[in-house]
């Protein structure tokens, strides 16, 4: 089946499903809207239901186990957290956290789910978040994505080792992916910068960690 997003003009930044696959939330770029639809049994969706999002062009999304949602924002440069209910309707909790840097574009938590971690593009940088009991969000800090001495790197995608030791994230401007070992307070140590290519270039954006 095919379905419309809110209107013919979005552009939809990511398709995500919720902890137990009822329904998948899309950011629309363009819109300033999360669209949530209903999977059915079949795989066919219904809907969608339309909410506004609570800051400028959302783009990379993650859910917690706990159904928690979380919400980069490219325009607003900063991370909204939302519950979601039954209905298809999302409740905010913190609202447009702001990083302070530039193009904040992808999510992903620590296994325990108590820290986030935001890639901002365009800065070079990764945003760490504290995530309370509650869901709400505070900014613990900033690293680099490539260290000192090497050529900056754009982080672009993002994602946590099966294990949950280590911190992956693709620098889409250079080919390298950046590694980080995850310390127990969150913070981030700097392991290596992997390279399969000795030109820059501009292009790569999905990164996945298989077991």
């Amino acid at each position: 089946s095919t379905h419309s997003l809110s209107t013919i003009n979005a552009q939809p930044a990511q398709v995500l499903f919720t902890p137990d696959g009822s329904k998948i939330v899309i950011p629309e770029l363009t819109t300033d809207r999360l669209s949530v639809y209903n999977v059915n049994k079949n795989g066919t969706v219904t809907g969608p239901m339309i909410n506004e999002s609570n800051g400028k062009m959302p783009f990379g999304s993650y859910f917690l186990s706990s159904g928690l949602l979380l919400v980069t924002e490219v325009g607003s440069n900063a991370l909204s957290s939302y519950t979601l209910s039954e209905k298809g309707i999302l409740q905010v909790i913190s609202g447009s956290v702001l990083t302070g840097q530039k193009a904040t574009c992808w999510v992903t938590t620590t296994k325990n789910e108590r820290f986030a971690y935001a890639t901002n593009t365009l800065n070079g940088t990764i945003t760490i978040f504290l995530i309370s009991n509650s869901g709400a969000l505070t900014v613990a800090g900033h690293v680099t994505s490539t260290p000192a001495g090497i050529p900056t790197g754009f982080p672009m995608n993002i994602e946590v080792s099966q294990d949950g030791r280590y911190l992956y994230t693709l620098n889409g401007n250079q080919g390298t992916v950046s590694v980080f070992q995850i310390n127990d307070d969150g913070s981030l140590a700097p392991l290596q910068v992997a390279a399969w290519t000795y030109f820059q270039y501009f292009g790569s954006q999905g990164l996945a960690v298989l077991n």
